[in-house]
């Protein structure tokens, strides 16, 4: 193990934010400066997901039109509502996807089994978060469209 180069990046998470730090480190005795080989220590693993491309791929992959969700992208979407900061640039795509993919039954129920419903009513309900204008009102149109399943109003 001591006879190649090595080093680490810590990233340190902020909490309900989904971003991180990053922070070189260097074994004992070795200079400072870039190593082949290089190990990630992720505090937080969303923040990897969040602090990157891959949300935004996400996104784009799941708002094609007549797209139909599976389980796991519904549970994608909702580990990113629950993780994105309200202020987030891609907060408001994100409902806005929401918003299309209830326009099918099929996904209104994938959406419920997730609790990506209760989330959406959660968030909207919740005092403790300033969301600006926008995203209120795409928190309100996600509603309306569930609603429309008496299903989700137990949710």
């Amino acid at each position: 193990m001591g006879q190649g180069q090595s080093g680490f990046v810590v990233e340190v998470a902020r909490p309900k934010r989904g971003t991180f730090q990053a922070i070189p480190q260097n074994e004992p005795g070795e200079e400072a400066g870039p190593s082949p080989q290089e190990w990630r220590i992720i505090v937080n693993p969303s923040a990897e997901f969040f602090g990157s491309e891959r949300l935004k791929e996400l996104i784009e992959k799941l708002h094609r039109p007549h797209r139909l969700l599976s389980i796991g992208d519904a549970k994608q979407v909702l580990h990113a509502l629950a993780a994105l900061d309200p202020h987030a640039d891609m907060l408001l795509p994100l409902l806005t996807l929401v918003s299309n993919a209830t326009a099918y039954t099929a996904n209104q129920i994938v959406l419920r089994e997730a609790t990506v419903v209760s989330r959406v009513v959660g968030m909207l309900l919740c005092a403790d978060r300033s969301y600006p204008r926008p995203v209120r009102l795409m928190l309100l149109q996600c509603i309306a469209n569930m609603a429309v399943a008496t299903e989700n109003l137990s949710s």
